[in-house]
Parts: structure tokens; sequence; C-alpha cells
């Protein structure tokens, strides 16, 4: 058993995770005394779970959790049974993802696919929090802007992102192709509401006509973050090209530890048509 100090930093952001809470009361021993809570969590604390240990339908796991003494947290093996309302949850705390990036056990991790298996996982520990998650995602959908009959309800929503005016202009003036090349704009939409958008075309804001096609302005609202629904949108660029039998994609950005997510690699630096220092990705498909 091991205690780690809430101080201390995690090499992750964020994992997903199978989380519940320790139960109020539960028989123990042969005399089915009742119990408050369990030999090292108090009754309601909340735990991560791990389902490593397999038997006769998980009936021990590992759990991180915060102690009854102890202001730290702790990986530990407890019965199954102790823990209800299970959910899945992201993790951003750094002394839970510390302990689970030291496990020994591989912990769930952040991708869609560990999302996915846990939303299967919770089929099975509880049904209703399972068809929550399912339906979290039914009604998101890729549109491709220029195909749309709302083009002005979507542009008024594109407007709401915190860094938009470039590609607005664009779009207002009618110069997205004059700019861009030929391409698409792809959004990913929950009903009425824009999640995520992506540029897909020829030029992006390096000046480089040997390299192409690009992945651009990838944006996703604030509420919609930590989904990896940009994700979604990247993949269906990627899909695009392959039917056009495009070898190598590219993203400019000015950011490290994002795109590597999705399966690209750094190329190296470059200053760009704004006169900014900024990454190039590639990816090949």
């Amino acid at each position: 058993m091991d205690v780690v100090n809430n101080e201390h930093s995690a090499e992750q952001e964020w994992q997903w995770c199978l989380v519940g809470n320790i139960v109020d009361e539960h028989e123990y021993g042969e005399d089915h005394v009742i119990k408050l809570g369990t030999k090292h969590f108090r009754s309601g604390a909340k735990v991560f779970v791990n389902l490593v240990y397999g038997g006769m339908g998980h009936e021990h796991i590992l759990v991180i959790g915060t102690p009854r003494h102890d202001p730290g947290y702790i990986e530990v093996v407890i019965r199954r049974k102790n823990v209800c309302n299970f959910r899945v949850q992201k993790v951003y705390k750094p002394a839970v993802l510390r302990l689970m990036n030291e496990s020994v056990w591989d912990w769930w991790g952040n991708t869609d696919e560990a999302y996915d298996n846990l939303v299967k996982i919770l089929e099975w520990l509880n049904p209703e929090e399972a068809e929550k998650e399912k339906s979290k995602r039914k009604n998101l959908e890729i549109i491709n802007y220029f195909e749309s009959d709302a083009r002005g309800h979507w542009l008024a929503e594109i407007k709401k992102s915190d860094w938009s005016s470039t590609l607005v202009g664009f779009l207002e003036n009618g110069t997205f192709f004059e700019n861009l090349g030929d391409g698409v704009l792809l959004l990913l939409t929950d009903g009425d509401k824009l999640v995520s958008f992506v540029t897909f075309a020829q030029r992006d804001c390096i000046d480089d006509k040997s390299l192409s096609p690009w992945i651009g302005f990838v944006y996703t609202f604030p509420e919609y973050r930590g989904h990896r629904y940009a994700g979604r949108i990247i993949a269906r660029c990627e899909a695009l090209a392959k039917e056009h039998d495009v070898k190598n994609i590219y993203i400019c950005t000015d950011h490290i530890g994002l795109y590597e997510k999705y399966g690209y690699t750094y190329m190296e630096n470059r200053v760009d048509i704004y006169g900014d220092d900024s990454r190039i990705y590639v990816k090949r498909i």
C-alpha cells in the first residue's frame, strides 16, 4: 500500500477512469456485523477503480482513494461489493494521476478506446449510468459547412469561439477557397450546438506548396473539451485523405503534446505567414 502526497505533480494531464463510492453499510464476518465504510475508507468516499483482478466476476478490485486517517492517496485491493455508484469520469488530480502512472498495473488512459471500454464495463456495473454516457454521443454528427442549409446559424456558432476572427473573415468575405485552396470546413455538431470544427485544405499558415494538405483552425468549445471530440473530425479528415490517395497530412500549431495523441509527429519549426514561430506536425496516412 503506497501513500502519495497531494502536492506531487503528474505526467499526464488527465485520464479516463471508472469511479465509485464506498458503500455506507456492509456485512462483515460470519456474524454479519454491520460495518460503516471499509478498513481503509470512510463510507461515501470516492474511489478510482481498476478491474485488474479477474476471478468470479471481479470480486476484488484495485482502487485509489483517500484513506481514513491520511490526506494523501493509496492504491489498495478491496471487495467490489463494497463499492457502489459506478460511473465514468475524467481524472485531473495530480496525486491520483501519479499513482496511476507509477502503478505496476495499467490504468485506463485518455484515448477514445479507453472511454468506449469503460462504457462497456459500465453496462455491467451500472446500466442506467451507461445509458447516460451513450446518450451523450448519440446526437453528434459531422457535417460540411459548405453543404449545410444552415450556414448562417453555424457561422454564428463559429463566431462564439475564442479565436475565430480570421476564419470568420474568410467565410463572411467569401475568400475561404482563395486563401486556403480546395478544402472543407468540417463541423462536429450536437443538435443545433457546435462542438468542434476544423478546416482540411490545400493551404494553412505555412507558405510552402510542397506541404499539403493541412488540418487547420482546430477548435473545441470549452464545455465539450476532454472528450477528444476534435479527434473525431481529425479522423474524418484522414479518411478524406485516404479517399484521395493522400500520403501525408500536416498541422501547424504552437501546441506541444496535443497532436502526438492522434499519431502526428513533430517535423520542424518554421515562421508562419503571420510572422510567428510555429511547429509543423506530419502524419503518414
